[in-house]
């Protein structure tokens, strides 16, 4: 005597394949994603730069000067953060404190910069030493 089987769901095998190409599509988004995540870091650092600019202003305009800037809580926040997503900053003030320029190297290795002039800008090339050697005149830029 047979019995007559219906067959009702999935195979071993069938269940393996699907369980392999599902493994195989995450790991392709999730190696996409990489790369993307750098970009989004970046992207907050140069944001971040930014608010620095108007922090900036807005200390120069309370104090009528840019010394002690770096000793700010709101500029505190900003270095934190800017750590938070990779970055590496830095800040100089020239001599008399009326001018100041600061650079951030991002994820990306390229540096974004933004001085007291309301300039930013991103370069390969620009380091903290330049912008150090160009911040003990009178005029801190970014260029």
């Amino acid at each position: 005597m047979k019995k007559n089987m219906e067959k009702k769901g999935f195979t071993l095998i069938e269940l393996l394949v699907v369980i392999t190409i599902i493994g195989i599509l995450a790991s392709i988004v999730l190696v996409s994603l990489g790369g993307a995540r750098k970009r989004a870091k970046d992207a907050r650092i140069i944001v971040d730069m930014g608010q620095l600019r108007s922090t900036g202003e807005i200390f120069y305009g309370d104090k009528g000067t840019y010394t002690n800037l770096d000793a700010d809580p709101d500029e505190d926040r900003l270095a934190t953060d800017i750590a938070d997503q990779g970055g590496t900053y830095a800040i100089q003030i020239n001599d008399d404190g009326k001018a100041y320029c600061a650079t951030a190297l991002m994820n990306s290795g390229e540096y974004w910069c933004v001085d007291s002039g309301l300039k930013s800008e991103q370069d390969a090339d620009k380091t903290l030493t330049n912008c150090v050697s160009t911040c003990k005149t009178a005029t801190c830029k970014c260029d």
